[in-house]
């Protein structure tokens, strides 16, 4: 009798144990899915041109997708701020400076050669950019993702407004880039400008003083392009 006691509450212990991790992992897959929810809600408003940190807030095979997705965009946006940055470059900060007119003038061999490295860096992020709504990339990504997880991943990404909202802030970068294009190229012509005019422009008291107006005129003209 005892042991049959016994028995009846291991086996009671034992139903109980396993109703109590049944629910606890309900539970926990609900609050889960809620919180992956949740992220995707506020990714179909990510700007890549804004400064993003990447934080991941599920578990299991939810933080995988989670992951996947917000590692693709995040990648977009910082694509995006190695464009942007180009003309935060110390040397560049410097090459319209009274101070640099000397030193690197009349010739500009080091200024020239410094935006024209500037420039291919520009061009090489800019195509990673581009391509970060290809379907290439796309597919790409995809490959960090098992089988079992490819439909949560599908319908997180293609059936929200991740990717029409990529677009659209993809557009804004691209139209945001183009000033650091100019600010590249018109800083270019100033260079070129004093070079092709080496006779006709001196520092003096750390200051350029032109001795041809036209000249001067030109050389003010680009420096307002350049702001």
């Amino acid at each position: 009798m005892n042991k049959n006691k016994k028995m009846m509450v291991i086996l009671i212990s034992l139903i109980f144990t396993i109703f109590l991790l049944t629910g606890y992992f309900i539970v926990s897959s609900v609050v889960e899915l809620k919180t992956f929810n949740g992220e995707i809600n506020k990714l179909e408003k990510f700007d890549i041109t804004k400064d993003n940190k990447m934080v991941i807030k599920t578990h299991g095979n939810y933080k995988k997708v989670e992951k996947s997705i917000k590692s693709y965009l995040y990648n977009c946006s910082k694509d995006y701020k190695s464009i942007t940055n180009i003309t935060n470059n110390k040397e560049f900060k410097k090459v319209l400076s009274a101070e640099n007119y000397k030193k690197d003038g009349p010739e500009f061999n080091n200024s020239i050669q410094l935006i024209n490295k500037l420039e291919k860096e520009y061009e090489n992020n800019s195509k990673k950019l581009s391509a970060c709504h290809s379907n290439k990339k796309l597919k790409d990504n995809i490959k960090n993702i098992n089988k079992k997880d490819l439909s949560l991943y599908n319908e997180a990404m293609y059936n929200s407004d991740i990717i029409t909202n990529l677009d659209k802030s993809l557009k804004k970068a691209n139209k945001s880039k183009e000033h650091t294009k100019q600010v590249l190229d018109n800083t270019l012509e100033v260079i070129n400008l004093l070079k092709s005019n080496k006779d006709k422009w001196e520092i003096k008291k750390n200051k350029i003083v032109f001795n041809d107006y036209k000249v001067y005129e030109k050389y003010n003209e680009l420096i307002k392009r350049v702001k």
